[in-house]
């Protein structure tokens, strides 16, 4: 019904004739066309337009043209059956407006779709919206899955990519834990599934069958509620992650419903990650998903509620993300900017729905799990579940396993000869750095009665023992430059490190500053840990990096460790280092020098010229050979 420009008309040219014997005719097609690449456009654009011409003379119609329509398709509603048919009368007239005339009604009350001279109503028991099956008579949503009876991976993917469900509402059931193994094993898309596949595989069609019995009611909210609360959850596993959104709603008589909003769920990678990093994920695709549930019910929600089973993810959101390593900091960052930590809390395994997403679950559980579908029973009551969350909790294999920082136990009562005496301990760095960590371990398991660290030491321990040694090395070598920078945030004018720019970071070391902030290097190699030259911890570093780097020279030594320390005049300490190993004196010998014979008898006696060499007085021949036309 919507012209196009004269002008533009003639890039709509068809060229058509009836039989072999006509000649050809040249049409122009003067409206917008269906199967254009721009007619999706051209279609929602053209009604957005007519929304706003029509704005002032129907308000509740253009609000829904607006943002209720997807294409040619109208999905929208009211809190009051008065409201509706007032909204029903202003899509007709709006659309009138344009020349265009809604058809195929359809609604979950009677007295909307009373049949009427000029426009088809319809009542039929179950209709798809937008690919979805509605019932209006009962007001639910359903699903309708049918079976392959070969087991090819094409097979396989089509069944799955029939279960359409863009609400996640059966979320635990989709295989795409089963589809992403399937994958993995490299088969071709018309091979049989192997026994072992295909077995897993007939079980989950059979139980499939079973979703074609589920309904979910399409209201999520009581009549004229008081308070509208929306409670997402989290949760990840190995196999997947994922989240799920409930709204609960309250009258003012006390009257109480929660219902299933949506759920959201992602494979985990095929390369292996730790649980609180998943879990961390989750937790990003819930805040996410929770942004979108606003947009879209455009509700007045009194409260949002996020749970998470993960401690160490709820501490982390509560710390500043550039505390943090950068694959935490960034998805931190990200929910940080969509949600509040207040919002956050704790939420036992047992009573987590999203736990079904992230492990999946059988049809036949599923159509009768009143946890999935209602969600925990504490949403029935005013009293949530509360507990303390640590905000220094970190328990991931990269971070620290104690709520402690036991950066600082012996930051105050450090001496020269607690420093010295950890050094004399051995010559080699990684075992100071060892006994040290069993050191803090030690302590922090005395301080500590509920949780102790045990068994071997991980990563996040060890960098944490090494960081200790740094800063009380620094203490007792730089404690003027540092005392300066915390006092004034200067360094001392006569001190031999102001050129190098230092500054104290987040974990009190000092560093070497410069101009590569906005690089996208390692933190570490744009400000290197500032070391000093004359001591003992240096020239173990040195030897350290030397021996890991299999005995490298003094230039490609030097290079290595400047990707995490500055040491002052390291050239000459790392060319002692190479000079003083004994593996590398035996490996590169000093090469003895061969004696020459003695010269020709020609090269040694008088002679005429030319009597021993000679003169060729022929000249160049020219020879026919084409591009080169002379050769000696």
């Amino acid at each position: 019904m919507i012209w196009i420009n004269p002008d533009q008309r003639k890039l709509q040219r068809i060229l058509w004739r009836e039989n072999m014997d006509e000649p050809i005719k040249t049409f122009e097609l003067s409206t917008v066309t269906y199967g254009t690449t721009s007619a999706p456009f051209l279609a929602t654009r053209t009604l957005k337009q007519l929304a706003l011409d029509e704005a002032e003379n129907f308000p509740l119609g253009s609000s829904v043209v607006m943002s209720d329509m997807y294409i040619d398709d109208v999905l929208t509603g009211a809190e009051t059956l008065l409201e509706a048919k007032e909204l029903k009368n202003q899509l007709i007239n709006i659309f009138a407006k344009g020349g265009m005339v809604l058809h195929k009604w359809c609604g979950n009350n009677t007295e909307l779709i009373e049949v009427s001279e000029n426009y088809d109503f319809s009542d039929s028991s179950e209709i798809k919206v937008l690919g979805v099956y509605w019932n209006p008579k009962h007001d639910c949503f359903s699903f309708r899955t049918s079976l392959h009876e070969l087991n090819t991976k094409r097979d396989v993917l089509s069944t799955i990519a029939r279960i359409y469900d863009p609400l996640g509402l059966l979320g635990p059931v989709v295989a795409k834990i089963f589809l992403q193994k399937l994958w993995m094993l490299k088969i071709d898309w018309t091979d049989l599934l192997p026994d072992t596949i295909n077995r897993e595989w007939r079980q989950f069609v059979e139980s499939l069958q079973v979703v074609n019995d589920i309904n979910i009611n399409r209201c999520i909210v009581v009549e004229q509620p008081e308070v509208i609360e929306l409670h997402g959850f989290s949760d990840a596993s190995q196999s997947a992650y994922g989240a799920v959104v409930y709204c609960k709603s309250i009258t003012s008589d006390g009257k109480m419903l929660v219902h299933l909003i949506a759920s959201k769920s992602r494979v985990a990678p095929t390369k292996q990650t730790t649980i609180p990093r998943l879990e961390l994920c989750a937790a990003v695709l819930l805040a996410k998903l929770v942004h979108r549930v606003k947009q879209a019910l455009k509700l007045n929600v009194t409260n949002t509620f996020l749970w998470s089973d993960s401690m160490i993810v709820l501490s982390w959101i509560r710390k500043e993300s550039y505390q943090l390593k950068t694959f935490v900091a960034n998805r931190i960052a990200t929910i940080q900017e969509m949600t509040s930590s207040e919002q956050w809390h704790y939420v036992a395994t047992e009573d987590n729905p999203a736990d079904f997403v992230s492990r999946g679950m059988d049809s036949l559980k599923l159509k009768t799990c009143e946890l999935w579908w209602n969600g925990p029973k504490f949403l029935m009551s005013n009293q949530y579940p509360q507990r303390q969350i640590p905000v220094a909790v970190i328990k991931d294999p990269g971070e620290l396993k104690n709520c402690s920082d036991f950066s600082n136990l012996f930051l105050d009562s450090a001496t020269n000869s607690f420093v010295n005496n950890l050094l004399n301990l051995s010559n080699d760095y990684f075992k100071i750095i060892r006994v040290l960590s069993f050191i803090c371990r030690f302590v922090y398991n005395c301080k500590s009665k509920e949780s102790k660290g045990i068994g071997p030491l991980d990563l996040g321990e060890l960098k944490k023992a090494e960081q200790l040694l740094l800063k009380l090395v620094q203490k007792e070598e730089f404690k003027v430059e540092m005392n300066g920078i915390q006092n004034s945030a200067m360094v001392p004018s006569n001190s031999r490190v102001k050129t190098l720019n230092p500054f104290i970071d987040s974990e009190g070391i000092l560093r070497v500053g410069g101009r590569l902030r906005n690089s996208d290097i390692n933190y570490n190699q744009k400000f290197p840990i500032l070391l000093p030259s004359k001591h003992k911890l240096t020239y173990l570093i040195v030897e350290y990096f030397h021996k890991k780097f299999l005995h490298s020279g003094p230039q490609s030594l030097l290079y290595q460790i400047r990707q995490n320390f500055w040491i002052l005049n390291g050239c000459n300490i790392c060319r002692k280092v190479v000079h003083n190993c004994v593996i590398c004196c035996k490996a590169n010998p000093t090469c003895t020098d061969q004696i020459m014979a003695d010269l020709p008898k020609d090269r040694v006696i008088k002679n005429y010229p030319f009597n021993v060499s000679g003169v060729d007085f022929c000249g160049p021949f020219t020879l026919s050979i084409k591009g080169r036309e002379k050769v000696y």
